[in-house]
C-alpha cells in the first residue's frame, strides 16, 4: 500500500512539474515573441528604448512603453538616430546633438550640405508647415526690400559725394553737407545688404525644410 501511494505521488508530482514546465515555456515564448514584435528607438545618446510606436509626427515620435500601456510618451526626432520597427523596417533620423556629429542621414542629406545645422534650422524643424510658408514669403519680401535699398544706398551715396566735391570748386557752402550726406547714405547700404543676405539665407533654409517635407514652392 505504501509503495502504491509513493508511486501515485511520484506520478502526480511528475504531471504537475511537466505542466508547470510547459506553461513556463509557453509564456516565455510568448514574451519573446512580443519583444521581437516591439519597436526599438535608438537615441543619439546611445540609449535603446523597446516600445510600441503610436505616431510619428513632424518633430517627434509618440510611443508607449511595453509594460506601461496607459501612458503615452514623446521623444524629439533630434534625439533619435534610428528606429527599427517590429516588422524589421529601419528608419534613419537626423543627428543634431553634439559637435562633430553628422547632421542628416539617409534622404535628408539631399537637403543639407553643411556639417552641422544652424540654430535657425533646428528651430524651423519644429514649426508647422503653414508657418513655414508664411515666414518664407515674409522673408522673401524683406530680402527684396533690403537689397533694393542697399544697392540704392551703395550707388547713391558716392553720387552724392561727387556732387558735393563738385560744389567745392564752386565755393559753395553746400559742399560739406553733400559729402557728409553721401558718406552716410553709402554707409547705410552696407547693413542693408547684410540683412538682405541673412534673410535670403533664412528663406533658403525654410525652402529646404519644406522640400524635406515633400512640399514644393
Amino acid at each position: 500500500m505504501l509503495i502504491y501511494l509513493n508511486r501515485s505521488f511520484s506520478i502526480s508530482y511528475s504531471l504537475y512539474f511537466s505542466s508547470f514546465l510547459l506553461l513556463f515555456c509557453f509564456f516565455n515564448h510568448k514574451s519573446v515573441a512580443q519583444e521581437r514584435n516591439a519597436d526599438s528607438i535608438f537615441t543619439v545618446k546611445k540609449d535603446t528604448l523597446i516600445v510600441k510606436i503610436i505616431e510619428v509626427r513632424i518633430d517627434s515620435v509618440m510611443y508607449q512603453k511595453t509594460r506601461e500601456v496607459d501612458r503615452i510618451y514623446a521623444v524629439s526626432k533630434f534625439d533619435i538616430s534610428k528606429i527599427i520597427y517590429g516588422n524589421g523596417e529601419i528608419e534613419m533620423f537626423s543627428i543634431t546633438l553634439g559637435k562633430g556629429s553628422p547632421v542628416i542621414q539617409g534622404v535628408d542629406s539631399k537637403y543639407y550640405n553643411m556639417v552641422l545645422p544652424t540654430p535657425f534650422q533646428r528651430s524651423i524643424a519644429q514649426w508647422p508647415t503653414e508657418k513655414l510658408i508664411i515666414e518664407q514669403r515674409h522673408l522673401s519680401d524683406k530680402t527684396a526690400l533690403n537689397f533694393t535699398l542697399g544697392f540704392m544706398s551703395v550707388i547713391g551715396g558716392p553720387i552724392i559725394c561727387v556732387a558735393g566735391i563738385a560744389k567745392i570748386f564752386e565755393n559753395s557752402n553746400a559742399a560739406g553737407a553733400l559729402i557728409g550726406a553721401g558718406n552716410l547714405v553709402a554707409a547705410m547700404g552696407i547693413p542693408l545688404l547684410i540683412f538682405g543676405s541673412k534673410n535670403k539665407k533664412k528663406a533658403r533654409f525654410i525652402k529646404m525644410e519644406l522640400g524635406r517635407r515633400g512640399i514644393g514652392n
